[in-house]
């Protein structure tokens, strides 16, 4: 804590330099990502993501096959530093087409 909102980043890097000199990580980290699903048609099937945020305001996706399916921000406050995202997609009747590959992306400010 303590420089959260007065980094910048170093260029080439995965961190920031905060006004302190103090470096940190800034870039948000995709802890657990969806799991490989047997489903059958018609039931329900969620797909999760875990993100570090690094303690900055993140968007988290969903994507299938490189497309963004679910999409959402979370963020950060001064009282709240928020670190550990879980963001969820639920496809509630499974059809033929939901099939393919689910996977997701975290971005910040930073990266």
């Amino acid at each position: 804590g303590g420089c959260v909102h007065l980094c910048l980043p170093v260029p080439h890097g995965r961190s920031c330099v905060c006004a302190s000199g103090r470096t940190r990580e800034c870039f948000p980290t995709i802890l657990d990502g969806p799991q490989s699903v047997n489903a059958t048609v018609f039931t329900s099937v969620t797909f999760r993501c875990q993100v570090d945020s690094k303690g900055f305001d993140v968007n988290v996706e969903i994507l299938k096959n490189g497309v963004s399916v679910y999409s959402r921000s979370y963020a950060s406050s001064s009282q709240h530093q928020l670190r550990l995202v879980t963001a969820s997609f639920t496809l509630s009747s499974v059809a033929a087409n939901d099939g393919g590959s689910y996977t997701c992306k975290a971005t910040n400010s930073y990266g």
